[in-house]
């Protein structure tokens, strides 16, 4: 479904009601020219009523969309909600509050986005188009760590490790950060000793394919997030 998140569900019904935020990928490209199709968007989770305009995630048939909200009726807690993907012709239909995950916090990249397709159409990947363009290319993708940095876990964090995603609560106890898969894994490789390339190098091993923009890209959204920080090379 255009505009639908790969995160699971129920992992979201569940960070909602601790009002964490979090980072979902969407699939698919309803939300253009606002988001394109893999963007990254972050949603603080909550029940508050949204108001029109806004961006917000919500439950629909098993699976997690995120699109604008149309149109709101009734009060705090007994609202429903009519929503609609930036690049759709028809409405969503209503939904009540129960569904709703929570709101987007993070303005979009649109740039990122249709330079994510335009790679997409020439068959280049991320990291092709960084080794030939360079740091600006980096930039745009909200990537702008060099392949050289060397990140560290931020000392205090406390982990619930569950295979498909990763729980990281801050050392103050109060907010937790749900990581998918691909992020769970490179924050494990993050031993600050390290380069992102060396570790895009071993990743890619693994998985017989080139990550180095995967690396690049997640490992500044855990810096930006607190989850890492930068060290000195050893």
């Amino acid at each position: 479904m255009s505009g639908a998140a790969d995160e699971v569900p129920e992992t979201l019904a569940r960070f909602r009601e601790l009002g964490a935020e979090c980072a979902v990928t969407l699939r698919g490209r309803s939300m253009e020219p606002t988001y394109g199709d893999g963007a990254r968007v972050r949603i603080r989770g909550g029940l508050a009523r949204p108001e029109p305009g806004d961006v917000v995630a919500f439950l629909d048939r098993g699976r997690v969309v995120v699109h604008r909200v149309i149109a709101v009726e009734g009060g705090e807690g007994s609202f429903r909600v009519r929503t609609q993907g930036d690049a759709n012709a028809q409405p969503d239909d209503w939904f009540d509050a129960a569904r709703l995950v929570g709101k987007a916090i993070e303005s979009a990249r649109p740039a990122a986005g249709a330079l994510r397709n335009a790679l997409q159409d020439m068959g280049a990947s991320v990291a092709e188009a960084v080794e030939r363009c360079g740091f600006p290319v980096q930039a745009l993708l909200g990537a702008s760590l060099p392949v050289e940095a060397v990140l560290g876990r931020t000392p205090g964090l406390t982990t619930q490790d569950l295979e498909r995603e990763l729980f990281v609560r801050d050392p103050s106890g109060r907010k937790v950060h749900v990581l998918n898969a691909t992020a769970r894994e490179i924050f494990l490789a993050l031993d600050a000793r390290r380069t992102l390339a060396e570790i895009a190098e071993e990743l890619g091993r693994k998985y017989g394919r080139d990550v180095l923009g995967d690396v690049l890209e997640l490992a500044g959204s855990l810096l930006r997030r607190g989850l890492a920080e930068r060290r000195a090379a050893t």
